[in-house]
């Protein structure tokens, strides 16, 4: 029942609320500035070629400034909920793991006493001073110990599913946590944009604009095709959860179970490098990128090695998807199991087909151009993490 209460206090705030109880969550605010953020900067996008809206783009680049300081303290607010509500989950957590220890005593120790009293009831029998009222007492006795142990059970089960609950909420938790971490490294990106965006409005005014637009339009593609990407990720694990538990052909079998298992993210730190040999070039994070000429969050690492060398798979699973992607080139996409995925861009060639099982170490393309180096990245329920953390050189 504390779980329930605790979960619906959560996605309401009500834990959190503040002088004015009939404000909207947290999480709410934060979904409705994001959608204002979105809708302004594809008007900004949208709008960028246009010299006759000058000052409109101006005052949309302003408010979108003022919506995302705005949706940085919130997100900074949230992020403290969150952190509360683990820290009243796990003292929740201690509390019941000692009720659980507790009954489990109590259960030991009935289950003592009922063989107690048979041990001494088949002792009493064989002593010639046996009184059969004391047999007719010891039988009640023991019904109502019998009694105290079925309800310690149900106790405990009721306990046991309390805790998991408590688990399941702690893993969403954690979850929404890395998401506004996420988000706030994209806040961060989005501030050398918009003060590109002023400076390319400056430009339209003195004819001065045709080399800031095509850093705009790069950045733009860049964003496109990162987003396309997620998206086919989210597809992944949407038509994942619509998989139903079908008999596996036995050439994949060995491999579906071990994507089950979610063996994936044990091994982190473990992983080996997707090419041997290979020199990181480009590191995981705020990075300057060439093309656009801005500074951009990477979500991978880029690796440079000779022209033909094998790329690799760092772990088994099965190619979810093979084949061009706009900004990427030439990739592929592993499907490790329990929302891990890995992709290799930049290829030269593939030699891996959908749906086809990879094992660790399996070539799935060849690298191409020394000066176009292999893109890796890891993600981690389509949230993309530092591939090197994973990696062991």
């Amino acid at each position: 029942m504390f779980l329930m209460t605790l979960l619906v206090s959560l996605n309401s705030s009500s834990l959190f609320a503040g002088t004015e109880p009939k404000a909207p969550p947290l999480a709410d605010r934060l979904a409705a500035i994001r959608t204002k953020v979105n809708v302004l900067e594809e008007g900004i996008l949208s709008g960028k070629q246009s010299e006759n809206n000058i000052q409109i783009q101006l005052r949309k680049i302003q408010s979108l400034l003022k919506l995302q300081k705005f949706e940085q303290e919130l997100t900074q607010k949230r992020l403290g909920e969150l952190e509360h509500t683990i820290n009243e989950l796990e003292v929740r957590r201690i509390k019941l793991e000692d009720k659980m220890s507790l009954q489990k005593s109590s259960i030991r120790r009935y289950l003592m006493t009922i063989e107690n009293s048979y041990q001494n009831e088949a002792l009493g029998k064989l002593n010639p001073l046996h009184l059969p009222e004391q047999e007719k007492l010891e039988g009640p006795r023991r019904k109502m110990l019998a009694n105290l142990i079925d309800r310690g059970l149900k106790e405990v089960e009721i306990l046991q599913a309390d805790l998991s609950d408590a688990a399941q909420l702690h893993s969403r938790i954690q979850d929404e946590k890395q998401q506004l971490t996420y988000l706030t490294q994209e806040l961060k990106e989005q501030e050398s944009v918009l003060e590109l965006n002023r400076q390319l409005q400056y430009d339209i005014l003195i004819r001065k604009r045709q080399e800031h637009m095509v850093q705009f339009e790069n950045y733009r593609k860049l964003k496109t095709s990162e987003a396309q990407v997620e998206h086919l990720i989210t597809e992944f694990n949407a038509r994942k959860e619509l998989e139903n538990d079908a008999k596996l052909p036995v050439t994949t079998a060995m491999i579906d179970r071990a994507i089950n298992q979610g063996t994936f993210e044990k091994l982190k730190g473990k992983l080996p490098f997707p090419i041997e040999g290979g020199k990181v070039v480009g590191d995981f994070g705020r990075n300057f990128d060439r093309q656009s000429g801005m500074h951009v969050f990477k979500k991978g690492i880029e690796i440079a090695a000779r022209n033909g060398s094998p790329v690799r798979a760092v772990s088994e699973g099965k190619i979810a998807f093979s084949g061009r992607l706009p900004n990427y080139g030439q990739v592929v996409i592993i499907d490790h199991g329990n929302h891990y995925y890995s992709l290799c861009a930049h290829l030269d060639k593939i030699l891996k087909k959908v749906e086809e099982p990879v094992r660790t170490g399996d070539v799935v393309g060849l690298t191409g151009d020394s000066a176009n180096p292999l893109y890796f990245e890891i993600r981690a329920r389509n949230i993309a993490v530092n591939p090197l953390q994973w990696l062991f050189n």
